[in-house]
C-alpha cells in the first residue's frame, strides 16, 4: 500500500509542477480550464504570482513528502488542499452551485484524501522503522 500512495503523491507533485509552470509561462493557456478572466496586466501578474506560486509551493512539498522518512511534510498541501476546498464551500454556499466548477471541488476532495491517506499510511510505516 506505501509503494502505491507514494506513487499517487509522486504523481501528484508531478501534476502541481506542471500546473505551476503553467501559470509562470503561459497563464492565459490556463484561463479556461480554470474558470479565470484576469481584466489587466495585473490579474496576469496574479495568475503568475498567486496560481504559479500556490501549484509550485504545492508541488515541492507533495515530491517531498513522496521521499522515504520525509512523508510528515505532505502536511503542507494537504492544509492548502483544504484551504482551497473551504473556499470552494464558502463560494457554493454565497452564490449557489458553479454549475461545471463541481468537477474542481471533487478533484480537490479526492486529492485531499489521497494526501491524508499518504500520510496516514507512509508516517506509520516511518514510525515502525519500515522501508
Amino acid at each position: 500500500m506505501h509503494t502505491l500512495f507514494r506513487g499517487l503523491v509522486g504523481l501528484m507533485g508531478i501534476l502541481f509542477s506542471l500546473i505551476g509552470l503553467g501559470f509562470l509561462v503561459a497563464p492565459g493557456r490556463l484561463t479556461v480550464p480554470f474558470a479565470i478572466q484576469p481584466s489587466s496586466l495585473g490579474g496576469i501578474a496574479t495568475l503568475r504570482g498567486d496560481l504559479g506560486g500556490l501549484f509550485l509551493g504545492m508541488a515541492a512539498f507533495t515530491l517531498l513528502g513522496a521521499l522515504p522518512s520525509k512523508s510528515r511534510w505532505l502536511l503542507v498541501p494537504t492544509v492548502f488542499l483544504a484551504a482551497v476546498i473551504l473556499g470552494r464551500m464558502v463560494n457554493l454556499f454565497a452564490e449557489g452551485a458553479p454549475g461545471p466548477g463541481a468537477g474542481p471541488l471533487l478533484l480537490e476532495i479526492v486529492l485531499v484524501l489521497v494526501l491524508i491517506g499518504a500520510q496516514r499510511t507512509l508516517i506509520d510505516r516511518e514510525e515502525t522503522g519500515e522501508r
